[in-house]
């Protein structure tokens, strides 16, 4: 399990993977009533090379968001909406950033009538080029999941390493959506092995803090 959100009348909506390495790999949604009984469960089976791995959820009125990066191609990721009443998928979008050494997906929200999808993508750095390092992607679309507009923060470049699993996982960017609607992102510094950066900024791009 990725990711879990509450709904207005206490409804629990999460997502999850399952069966990496086995040859049986899944994607899971559920929406559980606030006393814990199944309402909904979806299992998307995938077959392939390289698959979705389910990581946020956003939920707008009925409308819930799934952003998700991909198991073996990490130069492209998935959003999703789907009927959070009854489950089923409105329209996925598949999209490539090229140049990217992976993408991580952080955080999916809604702000007014456009649709963000953020991900840490990783490059090597301008500032110390033997290194990968990783950069806030922020993606806009509009409600039908077309395509609007993207930019990739300069700095800060952030650390790359974590543990690292059978999905070749690293410990992703944290982001927040604040209270003014703007974002914050925190993670490790890319120089210094106890250095923590949290950069505070706009949708358009914009750093505050």
């Amino acid at each position: 399990i990725y990711s879990m959100i509450v709904a207005d009348n206490g409804d629990i909506l999460a997502c999850g993977n399952s069966g990496w390495g086995t040859g049986t790999i899944s994607s899971f949604l559920l929406r559980l009533s606030s006393a814990g009984n199944i309402l909904w469960r979806k299992q998307l089976n995938h077959a392939g090379t390289s698959n979705p791995v389910y990581k946020h959820l956003y939920l707008n009125g009925n409308d819930l968001y799934v952003l998700a990066d991909e198991s073996v191609d990490r130069s492209y990721f998935q959003l999703q909406q789907w009927d959070a009443v009854n489950g089923q998928l409105t329209w996925n979008k598949r999209l490539a950033v090229p140049g990217s050494n992976k993408l991580e997906a952080g955080l999916v929200t809604k702000i007014g009538d456009t649709v963000y999808a953020l991900l840490s993508q990783y490059i090597p750095s301008d500032f110390e080029p033997t290194k990968i390092a990783a950069r806030s992607l922020v993606t806009a679309f509009n409600d039908k999941g077309d395509y609007l507009s993207s930019f990739r923060l300069d700095i800060p470049e952030h650390d790359e390493l974590g543990y690292d699993q059978a999905l070749g996982e690293h410990l992703p960017s944290s982001y927040l959506q604040t209270t003014d609607n703007n974002f914050v992102v925190a993670a490790k510094r890319l120089s210094g092995a106890h250095g923590v950066t949290l950069t505070k900024f706009t949708p358009g791009g914009l750093a505050m803090w």
